[in-house]
């Protein structure tokens, strides 16, 4: 007993640890883009690499990168403490010419092995206005006025439902589809109504909580394109059936041109939300009936079905439970199914079908299983037989009924010795087949029995208290060595506050690469994350506090010389000045980036000391 528990104390021991070994590596890109369009190309790791091998990218040329951000965070919900980190690698590219081409494989070295992200497949299509984005589609720019002065066009922004078939059977699954194009940025919905499906059985397959859009090709252009909903429906009756229509009101943001000639008015431009109503085509399903003539053994089912029929043993004790179980597994209406029929022998005892429901819907209809068992108890011993199982369906493939037919089952009921097994062979057809006489009353044995001490208590013997001991002492010692990994866990800020230097040391290092090719608002917008991340985890701050003012007292009031924070305000000031200001020299932004060194070196002396 002392060594299971001292197994199951190392098994949870290294469960962390094995856990940490798993690493993803993933590849994140546009399905489409459109020709001569840059695009972004993100692999991103969720544990810290040793080297990035970059992939070779044939296909694109090259604007920028790979250029590698590294971000880390912890949260605490309700006690418990979160946390992530993440090292991203991005590229910048652009196509060379149409077609559908595969980004390749890239792979990292984490802790001595090899990790490969996934293959994506993107669709370059011809460049056209509609592939710029739905803030500039909507200017003219010759003539200085709004090209949306009565909204957006039909083009620009529509509500699509489709169904995967115009033309069924009954009961066969029909997918319906609605989705929302556009082009043109939306602020926000409302009135939306999704259509109700008069004369069809309908269960949703997708509701997003959250509208999702991707960039998809349709017709030739590149539209933002968001799933709202897909149901399968399952016509109830015959004949055509229409579809009303879906709706909702979007809230468009468009940019308004003044007649003004600044350079300002058309940098900054005059935005404007409207709302327009968005209304789906109505659709229609043509319904044929199900042949006549359908077998005895059809109960509704329509696809492609599977069965098999399980009892488990066919030899039993008399008054023992048994089951026998029916499976049903296809796609197509299995969760319409109904349980076949069974014909038990007279002598069983029968109960309610337990059903048991394992599909699941898809684009395809529903597919997996249904269980259906059939409770018994055999009441009178001897040999049965118990008639095969049939199931009917129709197949949509091939448009005709089809049948599938179990083997009979035998079941062995055993009952005493001194009725033979070969006589009590009985069928169906009634309780009266079977008659077993001399049997109704039993012999009594009158004889002295010799009684013998039966098995003593386990509780209060000398093993359950060693047992509660050990038990007692195992708890003990887990408690003080978790107490001990919470204590040491415990201390959140000053683990941040020493690693503030290495991590700024990775931010300062990516800075450095886009100074060297001199992409001036990225480069600053690292500087500037470097900086606060170190102020942040240095000091203990709390991002929402970090104002300029704020930044200054309290570094000062941790012993900080004046000067030091004076510089440390007035690098923040000039890299948040920077990044809405015309480009400077590359002397100027190699300045501030030694400066920066400068000061977070100055302060880890501080402290160090």
């Amino acid at each position: 007993m002392k060594y299971r528990l001292l197994s199951l104390l190392f098994a949870f021991a290294i469960i962390p640890v094995l856990g940490a070994q798993n690493v993803s590596f993933t590849m994140d890109a546009p399905a489409v883009v459109a020709l001569n369009e840059p695009f972004k190309v993100v692999y991103t790791c969720d544990k810290s690499v040793d080297k990035f091998n970059a992939p070779d990218i044939p296909d694109f040329d090259i604007l920028a990168g790979p250029t590698q951000f590294t971000s880390q965070s912890t949260s605490t919900i309700n006690g418990k403490r979160t946390s992530s980190f993440q090292v991203s690698f991005t590229y910048i590219l652009q196509p060379r010419s149409e077609g559908i081409f595969t980004l390749p494989k890239a792979s990292v070295s984490v802790g001595g092995k090899t990790y490969y992200s996934n293959e994506s497949k993107i669709e370059v299509v011809k460049e056209s206005d509609s592939s710029s984005s739905g803030a500039n589609s909507g200017n003219d720019a010759s003539s200085g006025k709004s090209s949306y002065s009565s909204g957006p066009s039909e083009d620009d922004i529509f509500l699509k439902m489709s169904i995967n078939k115009t033309s069924a059977v009954k009961g066969e699954p029909v997918i319906a589809t609605i989705e929302l194009f556009t082009k043109v940025p939306i602020m926000a919905f409302e009135d939306i109504r999704f259509p109700t499906f008069n004369g069809f059985w309908s269960q949703e397959i997708e509701s997003p909580q959250n509208v999702n859009f991707e960039r998809r090709n349709y017709k030739g252009t590149i539209y933002n394109v968001a799933l709202l909903r897909k149901y399968m429906l399952l016509p109830q009756q015959d004949g055509t059936i229409e579809i009303d229509p879906a709706s909702m009101v979007a809230q468009i943001q468009i940019r308004m041109s003044g007649g003004g000639n600044s350079i300002f008015d058309d940098f900054f431009g005059n935005y404007q939300t409207i709302r327009k109503r968005l209304v789906s085509d109505r659709l229609a399903v043509r319904v044929k009936p199900l042949p006549a003539n359908a077998p005895q053994s059809f109960s509704g089912g329509v696809g492609r079905f599977d069965m098999s029929v399980d009892m488990g043993r066919d030899s039993l004790s008399l008054h023992e439970a048994s089951s026998v179980r029916v499976t049903i597994s296809g796609t197509g209406n299995v969760n319409l199914v109904e349980p076949p029929k069974l014909s038990f022998p007279a002598d069983f005892e029968v109960y309610d079908v337990k059903t048991e429901d394992r599909t699941s819907s898809n684009s395809g209809g529903t597919q997996g299983s249904k269980i259906f068992e059939y409770p018994f108890i055999p009441r009178v011993p001897g040999v049965y037989e118990i008639p095969p199982v049939e199931f009917s369906y129709y197949d949509t493939s091939s448009g005709v009924y089809r049948t599938i037919k179990s083997d009979p089952l035998t079941v062995k009921v055993g009952g005493g010795a001194s009725v033979p097994a070969s006589s009590l062979t009985v069928s169906a057809a009634g309780k009266q087949t079977v008659k077993v006489l001399g049997e109704d009353i039993r012999y009594i044995n009158v004889k002295n029995l010799s009684l013998s001490r039966g098995v003593s208590f386990f509780v209060a013997s000398p093993l359950y208290w060693i047992i509660v001991v050990l038990i007692v002492m195992a708890g003990y010692v887990s408690y003080r060595i978790m107490a001990g990994i919470v204590r040491k866990r415990g201390d959140v800020a000053g683990r941040k506050s020493r690693k503030a230097n290495k991590i700024a040391k990775l931010r300062l290092q990516t800075a450095n690469a886009l100074l060297k090719q001199k992409l001036y608002s990225a480069f600053y917008e690292e500087l500037h994350r470097a900086i606060m991340g170190y102020v942040a985890d240095k000091f203990s701050m709390s991002f929402s506090d970090m104002s300029k003012e704020n930044i200054s007292e309290y570094v000062s009031s941790r012993g900080v010389d004046s000067e030091v924070a004076e510089r440390l305000v007035s690098l923040i000031d000039a890299c948040e000045f920077a990044r809405y200001a015309p480009e400077a020299s590359y002397e100027e932004m190699d300045k501030h980036y030694r400066e920066a060194i400068e000061i977070i070196t100055s302060l880890e002396d501080k402290f160090k000391s």
